[in-house]
């Protein structure tokens, strides 16, 4: 798992200090590398085919299996779909390339751009009698407190947009999903690797000028090492914490003005 983290500075910060993981500890970092799926999956199983840890292996096939009928559902074309392939070329608005029966061709045409693309699958309303898939809505149950079970999914109107989308890198490598097809309704439990908030080792200090590891901007730290230790205790009692607040602030000057984000230390790396 250390050598897949992409920020030089934490992994020498984790060879000098001596930092040790759990299996559920790598399992949520892993979660959130952006590594593509199949190199996503094949790391989640090696975890839980060596874990002692019932709970994890159990929320790992959970999540696989998801994945899988995701994938399954989309290629699946028996009511009336369409396929369209969005390419990203290089400085260049996002636009379609071509419309596709079939999601296999649609895959094979979007490989064949040499750019970033994705599939984004469209219902033609009406095939078979089928009515419309409804676009959702999913609120967070463990923030919105106010809601009851009913209210934690809404649905909207049909208004032609698509239904589900698989987004690929310039090697035709699956890196992200999106489907309104299968419902995941547990997808904001704080008890799953995915969701998990996890102390991460932070080599920076207030001050220090990074980047974020495939950007060329440069942040200025905001957050001291006195406050990344404060905030780590709050984040252990706090009622409510996912894997977003594992971040450091960082500011960014930009046109004469400052902005700033929450970045996690994982993609981040001194500069000069």
């Amino acid at each position: 798992m250390i050598e897949l983290i992409p920020s030089k500075d934490v992994r020498e910060m984790i060879e000098k200090t001596g930092r040790t993981f759990t299996d559920f500890e790598k399992a949520a970092i892993i979660s959130h590398l952006g590594l593509p799926i199949k190199e996503l999956h094949k790391n989640l199983k090696q975890i839980a085919d060596n874990s002692q840890d019932r709970k994890l292996r159990n929320q790992i096939i959970e999540r696989i299996t998801y994945d899988d009928n995701c994938h399954r559902t989309f290629k699946e074309n028996k009511t009336g779909f369409v396929y369209a392939v969005q390419v990203y070329k290089l400085k260049m608005e996002p636009y379609i390339c071509g419309y596709f029966a079939d999601a296999d061709l649609a895959y094979k045409h979007g490989k064949n751009q040499g750019y970033k693309f994705a599939i984004r699958k469209y219902q033609i309303v009406g095939v078979n009698g089928h009515e419309a898939i409804k676009a959702k809505c999913y609120f967070n149950p463990y923030f919105c407190t106010n809601l009851n079970p009913n209210e934690v999914i809404r649905e909207f109107e049909y208004d032609g947009e698509y239904i589900a989308e698989l987004i690929f890198d310039n090697q035709a490598k699956l890196r992200g999903f999106f489907s309104d097809e299968v419902e995941n309704h547990d997808r904001f439990n704080p008890d799953k690797f995915e969701n998990a908030y996890i102390e991460i080792p932070n080599p920076f200090e207030k001050g220090d000028t990074v980047k974020l590891i495939g950007d060329d901007k440069c942040y200025i730290v905001r957050t001291s090492q006195k406050e990344w230790k404060s905030y780590n205790k709050k984040m252990k009692f706090s009622e409510y914490t996912d894997f977003s607040d594992a971040s450091i602030t960082v500011d960014l000057l930009r046109d004469n003005k400052t902005s700033h984000a929450h970045i996690c230390p994982i993609f981040l790396e001194k500069i000069e």
